[in-house]
């Protein structure tokens, strides 16, 4: 689990890749944040979990994952999960799908997506619900 008031900054060719859960639970004064160190980094990739809870998170700055054989276009990518995201916003991606979700279940409520240079949200295969939630500026759709 990722504890309140944490920054995590990566570089232009990391990753955060996790089978299983992503727990990232900050507050309204002290917020998660996943950014770059420098321009942009490649964002998020969630897999074969149980249930990932994203709550009072920032993520900034992302382009889109390829890695050799491992090429996505969304920046941030759950795939084949349950996952819940509550008051989170997502900055300043340059990738096909800022956020995509893939065979999975979810919730979002009061999810803020803005400056999308293609698709702000795809979502694939998937059931859930989206609530109080909002996207500025997208290129897409």
């Amino acid at each position: 689990m990722i504890e309140p008031g944490t920054t995590l900054q990566f570089s232009d060719k990391a990753y955060l890749s996790i089978k299983g859960d992503l727990i990232a639970k900050g507050t309204h004064n002290s917020p998660i944040v996943f950014e770059a160190h420098k321009n942009r980094w490649k964002g998020i990739l969630v897999f074969d979990g149980s249930l990932s809870k994203l709550n009072n998170v920032i993520i900034q700055n992302i382009k889109s994952l390829s890695d050799g054989i491992l090429s996505l276009t969304g920046g941030i990518t759950f795939y084949n999960t349950t996952l819940s995201l509550q008051n989170v916003d997502i900055n300043n991606s340059i990738t096909e799908d800022t956020l995509n979700i893939v065979k999975s279940k979810f919730p979002l409520d009061n999810v803020s997506i803005s400056n999308s240079a293609s698709d702000a949200i795809d979502i694939d295969f998937s059931s859930g619900k989206i609530k109080n939630s909002s996207i500025y500026n997208a290129s897409g759709d």
